[in-house]
């Protein structure tokens, strides 16, 4: 999985911030030691592309696993007993379906390059674990041309599958291209730890999640005979990546702006400051259209919206909220979809209008968003024939905005 040249730029920020990070190292080989944990937990599970902000991905409930495809067989024991190790090391349970069984989480299939290239995907390996913090769907496609790197083809795309999106190449992790292991290493090892600790919370952003991993690590590494003083450890790494996280953020970075918008909204990490929360917010949502950034400025729009409304960083303005929630829910996002619903129905911030409020409810459940499917079936009583009608009408024309 090669980065693509729209990648390029992110991949420069990257790994310049992870190099930066580093800068100035404590004197002392046990800060030092908690440091480069800290750098693999981040570089391993808190990496993306830059289309959105970066979060803590893992599975929290069991594994139901399928292996298919041709020279399944063969390869079938070298899936289960690396997986079987991740599995105990994350606390997670799994369970081995047959080819024929339906209702796996987990689908492991072996394709050649010729079913890759015919399926649209790309001709080596890849993960497809789809955007959501709690994994509860993932699909490997695994390539039998790879010959004699299929065996670190099959870990490193089940540590990925495991929550780890990352590609550290300076690290000893069979994430690594470069340094081209096949089996898990005690880096690996360490850091499903980590990642699967309790305190690490599927949907933690950055700031926050590396301050928990911290703890943590520390923890870890005092239970594995390190001095208790480790516990005190990591805190000039948190700073400086707090200080770095400006720096991208100032860059032009829209997932870091927003990262920088909730940490300091909810005073993550850093000091609470709603107002400073807003104007970052403002930042990502009022960026110009881009396609590569389209989910993460909807989430800024929301944002936005939900400041108006709720007075959170800003003077409470229901029009102008109402304005916002239509931007981000025009660009899919679900809960501005099912506030403007709501907005339509009681006639706050805008005339009421029982056929738009079905509209966006309708959008949003037909999208298994569970709060709108429930605000949907209250709301249907107290509809005429005609407002379904017309609501139905306008949600069948309603396309994303472009």
């Amino acid at each position: 999985m090669r980065l693509a040249g729209w990648r390029r730029w992110w991949a420069a920020a990257w790994v310049a911030m992870a190099l930066a990070i580093m800068v100035a190292r404590p004197a002392s080989a046990s800060e030092a030691a908690v440091d480069q944990r800290l750098q693999a937990f981040y570089e391993m599970a808190l990496w993306n592309d830059g289309r959105w902000p970066a979060y803590v991905r893992k599975w929290t409930r069991p594994i139901r696993v399928r292996i298919v495809g041709p020279m399944s067989d063969q390869y079938n024991d070298l899936v289960l007993s690396r997986l079987k190790v991740m599995a105990a090391i994350a606390k997670v349970e799994f369970t081995v379906l047959k080819p024929d069984d339906k209702g796996e989480n987990f689908l492991v299939e072996f394709m050649d390059t010729t079913q890759l290239f015919a399926a649209g995907r790309s001709a080596g390996c890849v993960t497809y674990t789809g955007a959501g913090a709690e994994l509860n769907n993932v699909r490997l496609a695994l390539n039998l041309r790879m010959g004699f790197e299929l065996r670190q083809c099959i870990t490193h795309e089940l540590m990925h599958a495991m929550g780890f999106m990352g590609h550290p190449h300076n690290l000893d992790s069979v994430l690594s291209y470069i340094q081209r292991r096949d089996d898990l290493t005690e880096t690996d090892r360490f850091t499903l730890r980590v990642l699967y600790d309790p305190r690490l919370r599927p949907g933690s952003y950055q700031l926050p999640a590396m301050a928990v991993a911290r703890e943590v690590i520390v923890d870890a590494m005092i239970a594995d005979g390190a001095p208790e003083e480790t516990r005190g450890f990591g805190q000039r790494y948190i700073k400086n990546l707090v200080t770095l996280t400006h720096e991208l953020a100032q860059k032009g970075n829209l997932g870091v702006q927003y990262q920088l918008g909730v940490a300091y909204t909810y005073g993550q990490v850093v000091e609470k400051d709603e107002k400073a929360g807003f104007a970052w917010f403002k930042r990502v949502g009022e960026s110009p259209w881009q396609k590569d950034w389209i989910s993460t400025i909807a989430e800024g729009q929301f944002m936005l919206g939900y400041g108006f409304a709720n007075g959170r960083g800003v003077t409470a303005d229901l029009p102008e909220a109402i304005r916002w929630y239509k931007s981000s829910a025009d660009r899919g996002h679900l809960i501005a979809q099912n506030n403007l619903g709501l907005a339509y129905r009681d006639g706050r911030g805008v005339d009421r209008d029982p056929a738009e409020a079905y509209k966006w409810l309708s959008l949003a459940a037909d999208r298994k968003y569970t709060l709108a499917v429930n605000n949907l079936e209250s709301l249907l009583p107290g509809l005429t024939s005609a407002d379904v009608a017309e609501g139905k009408r306008r949600a069948g024309t309603w396309k994303p905005a472009q």
